[in-house]
């Protein structure tokens, strides 16, 4: 059963580009599979440092009493 997807579309430096084209072919990937593959995995990283700080805020208020 295939995940479902949502349609992202965003403009990258083209060096950028040109290297994430070279890790593709190199792969044996699709562009643009591997392109969201590495964007998950970011937003993965992202999501859980933010995570954090929100608890740390948030203790940080209810333990101010």
């Amino acid at each position: 059963m295939a995940i479902e997807r949502t349609d992202v579309r965003l403009k990258i430096d083209p060096t950028l580009h040109e290297k994430l084209k070279a890790m593709a072919e190199f792969h044996q990937r699709d562009l643009s599979a591997l392109a969201a593959d590495y964007l998950e995995r970011a937003i993965v990283g992202e999501f859980y440092v933010f995570e954090r700080t929100i608890l740390q805020r948030a203790h940080r208020l209810t333990s101010k009493k």
